[in-house]
């Protein structure tokens, strides 16, 4: 008897195929973005060594992540789920390419750490929002 199926008699739900793939889907996504909150926050205090500009990252995430709440959950009820929450892993992936740009040596020196300072309060900003829509779209 393998490990999954012992698995599934105590989950019914598990005997699904896409529910299996949904599951790993979002367990991926969410350790995926918690090492991904790590890594910012580690490289805005390197770039900074300032305790307030690390503080800012987090602020630039809750803001709007709580303003947008208001609206995305009834957003999301009128919109299918399933094309909300592919909308929603696409565009975390476009963020995270779009930070992996920004840690390039030649977004440093071009930009200067001003400019990369605020792309990825930007970026960390459209992830709140993301998060905002992302959040309801999976139950």
């Amino acid at each position: 008897m393998n490990f999954l199926s012992s698995i599934a008699r105590k989950n019914p739900s598990l005997k699904f195929k896409e529910f299996r793939y949904y599951l790993l889907l979002r367990f991926s996504l969410i350790f995926a973005l918690n090492m991904q909150s790590t890594i910012i926050y580690y490289w805005v205090y390197q770039l900074t060594e300032d305790k307030l500009k690390l503080g800012m990252v987090g602020l630039a995430e809750v803001i709007p992540a709580v303003l947008f709440s208001l609206f995305s959950g009834h957003f999301v009820d009128l919109h299918e789920k399933r094309k909300m929450i592919l909308i929603g892993v696409l565009a975390y992936l476009f963020l995270g390419l779009s930070l992996f740009g920004l840690t390039t040596p030649f977004a440093l020196e071009e930009l200067g750490q001003s400019i990369v300072l605020i792309s990825i309060y930007s970026l960390v900003f459209i992830g709140g929002i993301i998060r905002a829509f992302y959040g309801p779209s999976s139950f």
